[in-house]
């Protein structure tokens, strides 16, 4: 996830997702599944435009994270 945002921040939007896809998270860990779904998403949005993308791309991942939203 490191390297995808490092890539991100370059400029290099397409590549990023490209990492990130192949660095999907198995979903065991549910924190960092949030992480690397929120990354991907604004990756999807800001990087490549694509807020569409970026919606479903969340939407999967909220379906795959059981924990309930923390509150303060």
């Amino acid at each position: 996830m490191v390297l995808a945002e490092a890539v991100s921040w370059q400029g290099r939007a397409e590549e990023a997702d490209s990492v990130l896809v192949d660095a999907e998270p198995s979903g065991d860990d549910e924190w960092l599944m949030a992480r690397w779904g929120c990354l991907r998403a604004a990756n999807l949005a800001w990087g490549c435009g694509d807020v569409e993308a970026a919606t479903r791309a969340l939407d999967d991942v909220k379906k795959r994270v059981a924990s309930k939203p923390a509150s303060s």
